[in-house]
């Protein structure tokens, strides 16, 4: 069964600042962004791969500092993809400035 997930006042130095937002059980998500933004970043906080240097990350209402890590991780599942969206979008190709589009989703069950 999918997860909640509710990201309070998270930030991660110097990547993340005062991140706050809440995925709804079954929602599917997708993070889209510039090299460098933040995608990846987010995505490891949700699987405990990165610790937050403040605020907190939420599964099912339950802290990541209190959930067994290990049992999250062999049910989470994330995708990063880059130059196979890179041609979609606007006039830019949906591209930043920097050239470079990244684009990550993932879920929990």
């Amino acid at each position: 069964m999918p997860a909640s997930v509710d990201f309070r006042s998270v930030s991660v130095e110097p990547i993340l600042h005062d991140i706050n937002f809440q995925i709804a059980s079954g929602e599917a998500v997708a993070f889209i962004g510039r090299s460098g933004a933040g995608k990846t970043t987010t995505l490891r906080l949700v699987n405990g791969l990165v610790r937050p240097t403040s605020g907190d990350v939420l599964v099912d209402g339950n802290s990541l500092r209190t959930i067994d890590l290990i049992s999250l991780r062999r049910h989470t599942g994330y995708v990063i993809q880059g130059s196979g969206l890179e041609r979609i979008g606007g006039s830019h190709g949906g591209r930043g400035d920097d050239g470079e589009t990244g684009v990550a989703a993932g879920a929990i069950r």
